[in-house]
């Protein structure tokens, strides 16, 4: 691209040499390839940094993806199965123990009333 910029410029200067064109016009030109140049070079930035922002998130993902593999690989999915079981036996635990201390709780509570009732009668 620079390339084709810089023999347009070479082919004025050419025909100003020979002239055909004045000097004013070829420098009117000039500033026109430049600025043309400019604008393409702007946009090659542009998806420069646009490419940039690509190469980080692949980055990333790579990441990510090795993270996984050697959490997969390292037997945590294992353990951490294991673990989860552990707490569920746990809590199932002590649900058995709250339902039985809740039952006791309210054997004692009807005996209490009846015994309220009983002797209250008497």
């Amino acid at each position: 691209m620079r390339l084709r910029f810089r023999e347009a410029g070479i082919k004025r200067l050419e025909t100003v040499a020979s002239e055909k064109i004045s000097a004013e016009t070829h420098l009117l030109k000039e500033k026109e390839e430049h600025s043309k140049e400019i604008e393409v070079l702007r946009a090659q930035v542009d998806r420069n940094n646009e490419a940039t922002r690509f190469a980080m998130e692949n980055l990333q993902l790579k990441e990510e993806i090795r993270r996984l593999k050697s959490f997969c690989m390292e037997g945590e999915r294992e353990r951490m199965s294991e673990q989860i079981m552990v707490l569920e036996n746990k809590l199932l635990e002590a649900l058995d123990w709250k339902f039985m201390h809740e039952t006791d709780l309210v054997r004692v509570q009807v005996f209490t009333f009846f015994s309220v009732i009983i002797f209250s009668c008497v």
